[in-house]
C-alpha cells in the first residue's frame, strides 16, 4: 500500500517527536485539535469539559507515542484516546454529582456558545443518547469515519458500530420528529 504525502509527513512528525522534537508534536496537535475537540464536545456536552478531555488525550498521546502502532492511522489512535478519556470523565462526573443532576441538561456555558437553534436542538438530543451511541454518531457524521475506523476508535466490532448507529438514528429521528 502506497502512503500519501500526508501520511508520510505525519510519520515524519511522529518520528521527530520520538526523537525529542516537541514542535513536531505541536504540528500533530494543530492538525487534529478540531477533530479531538469535536468528538469530546459531542460526548461531554460542554465546551470546558471538551477542552479538558481533548487536552488530556493529547498529553496521553504524547506520553505514550512510543506505543503507537504506525500501521494504524494516527487520527484513529488519537480519537480512541479522546473517546476513552471522555468515558472516564463522564464516569467521574456521575460519581461527583449527588443525584446525576448534570445528566440530560445543557450547561449554561454551552447555551451561550451554541447560537444556532438547530445545532442546539441536535446537541440536546445527542446528550440524551448513551455516550457510546453519541460517540458513534459523532465519528460517523462529523468526522466522516468508516465503520472499520469507528470500530477501532471505540474498541468494538463493526457490527456493534452498526447497531449503535441504527439505535442512535432511530432515537434521534423520533426525538427530532424526523420519523
Amino acid at each position: 500500500m502506497t502512503q500519501t504525502h500526508s501520511e508520510k509527513s505525519e510519520a515524519e512528525l511522529i518520528r521527530r517527536t520520538l526523537g525529542g522534537d516537541r514542535s513536531a508534536f505541536g504540528s500533530l496537535v494543530l492538525k487534529y485539535q478540531a477533530s479531538a475537540f469535536n468528538l469530546a464536545y459531542r460526548i461531554m456536552g460542554n465546551r470546558q469539559d471538551a477542552e479538558d478531555m481533548a487536552q488530556e488525550a493529547f498529553l496521553a498521546a504524547y506520553c505514550h507515542l512510543d506505543s503507537y502502532d504506525d500501521r494504524r492511522p494516527f487520527k484513529t489512535w488519537l480519537l480512541s484516546i479522546v473517546h476513552h478519556r471522555c468515558v472516564d470523565g463522564l464516569r467521574r462526573r456521575k460519581q461527583d454529582s449527588p443525584l446525576g443532576e448534570q445528566q440530560g441538561r445543557m450547561p449554561d456555558v454551552e447555551e451561550r456558545v451554541v447560537t444556532d437553534e438547530q445545532a442546539r436542538i441536535v446537541q440536546e438530543a445527542l446528550l440524551l443518547l448513551p455516550p457510546a451511541d453519541r460517540a458513534a454518531v459523532t465519528l460517523r457524521y462529523w468526522e466522516g469515519m468508516s465503520y472499520r475506523e469507528m470500530a477501532e476508535v471505540l474498541g468494538v466490532t463493526e457490527g456493534s458500530v452498526r447497531n449503535r448507529l441504527y439505535r442512535a438514528r432511530r432515537f434521534l429521528a423520533e426525538h427530532l420528529d424526523l420519523a
